[in-house]
């Protein structure tokens, strides 16, 4: 098939993980939107039968447990890098997000372009038509309805308007992605303006330009957006909400610090403490980790791993207590093309060796993943009855929590929030300064 006059493109993918509700929201509240991709985790068609799920939770989706681990320890090392790229600054992403965007690119590349993208991402075993499958499940179930949650998966593909590409790679992001299939001419600044309208609705107003201008070799934009609503299970008391002291890197500034007593699923050991804040419905929580004055946060990132993760999760217990988390909101957004080809991507970067030949006939490169977020965490919530959130039991019995806690997050802290019937991460944060917008 022939395909463009021009000898080179140039694809934009863009991750908007803006919208994630991370904090507890109801309806009146703002919510949290990603604008980013969704993640390829536990893709496999192999004969490992082994699914055996982190919890105890009849999942909807069965995940192999190792291409969990992978998506997860993906996850965990792009955020670390990030997290020591950022120093001062907070950090918040969503590595599905990620993965999904760039999943849908990996649907257009061929020869070694595609195996080392199917090596350094979580893919499984790469075969296209496991991957998309694995997406496609995971999608919509974290899309369910009967969650207790509101979490909507957006995805859209703009090609340039006099551009003809693979048949069946645009079919494919249709079909197994959802994906709308735009047509554009970027040479129009206005385009930047369409695809900024988009994510904007998609994300309900949260993320309102993520694009500035198109450079002129790009031909293809790839977007996915993830909007996250959510409400605690068991919110947080306005009233109860006081000024309180937070230690930032560059000194202590005052800050809205929520309080609450309550039965928690809690843990404590020489390295950290942490707690597990249920959403309405239990199937998505925030695990908040606060690091210990000694380790601290830089510390405790440097031992995050899928190991240490499967680990940490089954040491949560019962426990009583009173949590004191600050209110804070954050918008962060950064480029992830260094990162990515640190880890080993540079071949899908480099315009000498990077083979589409599945998107077009045409040479073609990445150019750039752009990912952005915002998220807001406050007291508001609904209470709904719900069972305690389900947590895995290791075989190692972790010491009894004391009979009664009190967890004070007042200096810079870890947070995620999981889908606990997959084990997918969906969003991980690094907060350092609860002030800083």
């Amino acid at each position: 098939m022939r395909i463009l006059s021009w000898p080179v493109i140039s694809v934009l993918l863009v991750c908007v993980a803006g919208g994630l509700a991370l904090s507890s929201c109801i309806t009146g509240l703002p919510n949290l939107n990603l604008s980013a991709v969704a993640p390829v985790i536990g893709a496999d068609d192999s004969s490992n039968t082994d699914t055996k799920t982190i919890d105890p939770v009849a999942p909807r989706v069965r995940l192999d447990r190792e291409f969990t681990r992978r998506g997860n320890d993906f996850g965990f090392r792009l955020f670390s890098m990030l997290a020591e790229k950022e120093n001062d600054k907070n950090v918040f992403i969503s590595t599905p997000s990620i993965s999904l965007a760039l999943s849908m690119v990996y649907n257009g590349a061929d020869g070694e372009t595609k195996d080392t993208m199917a090596k350094v991402l979580p893919l499984g075993s790469g075969r296209l038509e496991a991957v998309n499958a694995a997406n496609s499940a995971i999608t919509n179930s974290l899309q369910d309805p009967n969650s207790g949650v509101n979490l909507m998966i957006g995805n859209s593909v703009w090609a340039k308007d006099n551009i003809s590409f693979i048949a069946d790679f645009m079919q494919r992001c249709e079909v197994s992605y959802q994906a709308e299939l735009k047509s554009l001419k970027f040479e129009d600044p206005k385009s930047v303006d369409i695809i900024n309208a988009w994510v904007d609705n998609k994300t309900q107003g949260k993320i309102k330009r993520l694009i500035n201008e198109l450079d002129p070799m790009t031909y293809l934009v790839v977007v996915n957006t993830v909007y996250f609503k959510g409400a605690w299970r068991n919110p947080f008391d306005p009233a109860a909400t006081q000024p309180h002291d937070f230690m930032t890197p560059d000194g202590k500034i005052t800050v809205p610090m929520m309080s609450a007593e309550n039965d928690y699923i809690y843990q404590k050991n020489d390295d950290f403490e942490a707690v597990i804040l249920p959403y309405a419905g239990t199937r998505m929580s925030m695990y908040v980790f606060l690091p210990s004055e000694e380790l601290g946060l830089n510390g405790f990132i440097k031992k995050l791993n899928a190991e240490n993760w499967q680990k940490w999760v089954t040491m949560f217990r019962p426990a009583e207590g009173t949590v004191m988390l600050p209110k804070f909101k954050s918008e962060y957004d950064t480029h992830l093309r260094d990162l990515l080809v640190k880890m080993g991507l540079g071949i899908a970067f480099d315009r000498n060796q990077a083979d589409f030949s599945q998107m077009c006939s045409e040479r073609t490169w990445l150019s750039e993943v752009i990912h952005k977020t915002f998220v807001e965490v406050n007291e508001e919530g609904t209470e709904a009855a719900a069972a305690t959130a389900a947590v895995a039991v290791g075989s190692i019995m972790p010491p009894e929590p004391p009979p009664t806690f009190k967890m004070v997050v007042d200096r810079p802290f870890f947070c995620v929030i999981r889908d606990n019937e997959t084990g997918l991460l969906l969003f991980m944060g690094a907060i350092k300064n609860p002030g800083q917008s």
